[in-house]
């Protein structure tokens, strides 16, 4: 069908910027909130199959250098801390056995996600 072309181009775009050696802070914050709501609506095979089609290990490399990192720098704001929060419980126990390291890095961002600043004065206005 169309609309599954159309989304597979969206997704080499999204991937090619993912994988930039520059990107800008702005896009890295749509980007980690894109992989966020993506591996919450379509679970952690398809974020996998997505990454993984040309190179192991690319969507490791990806959650630990690109993701992660944006989320520690710039923690997002109450709402967008939900699907946060849950991508990467998905992650978590996803299909995939994480070893401890990344384990550890994806509990230590989501515990920063709960614990920032912006999660509880977003939710007193």
């Amino acid at each position: 069908p169309p609309e599954v072309r159309c989304f597979k181009e969206v997704l080499n775009v999204v991937k090619f910027e993912a994988m930039s050696s520059h990107p800008t802070r702005l896009s890295n914050e749509i980007l980690s909130h894109f992989f966020t709501l993506f591996v919450a609506k379509f679970g952690t095979k398809a974020f996998y199959d997505v990454f993984d089609c040309k190179s192991n290990d690319l969507a490791i490399n990806f959650l630990l250098y690109k993701w992660i990192p944006s989320l520690l720098s710039t923690p997002p704001t109450r709402l967008e801390a939900k699907s946060h929060i849950f991508g990467l419980t998905r992650l978590l126990f996803g299909d995939r056995a994480l070893g401890f390291d990344i384990q550890s890095e994806i509990i230590c961002c989501a515990i920063k996600i709960i614990l920032s600043p912006n999660f509880y004065r977003d939710a007193l206005s």
